[in-house]
């Protein structure tokens, strides 16, 4: 009876463990898909803002609507890539962008943010 008891402590001990395995390794795959499609739909941004001044190098200006689908279209498909779902997609003044993605897990869901744009923007 006692060798039963233990056995069963063992496989719940091990099963939690492997919950919270897999959930901390999902929310590390939502980071980083966050990370980069911030990064990916923050550079969309810098790129059209030099496409519209003519390549004259100037600094992002406000993002037109078309700017800001592209830029978060951008972003979603690098999340897509990364293995999470983009849950929402802010362009902020300044040419940032800012992010969330979830991505499922046995423990759940893993959500993460992040937010990108140039420096002057900090």
């Amino acid at each position: 009876m006692l060798a039963l008891a233990v056995i069963a402590v063992v496989v719940v001990m091990t099963t939690a463990l492997g919950l919270l395995v897999g959930a901390q390794a999902a929310r590390g795959q939502a980071q980083a898909a966050a990370d980069l499609a911030a990064l990916a739909g923050a550079s969309q941004l810098v790129r059209a803002a030099v496409e519209e001044s003519g390549g004259r190098g100037a600094g992002p200006g406000p993002a037109t609507a078309s700017t800001w689908s592209a830029a978060c279209s951008t972003a979603a498909e690098a999340s897509r890539r990364n293995g999470a779902l983009m849950t929402s997609c802010v362009c902020e003044p300044g040419g940032v962008l800012r992010v969330a993605t979830s991505r499922r897990s046995a423990a759940g869901v893993a959500t993460a943010r992040a937010r990108a744009g140039p420096r002057s923007a900090r």
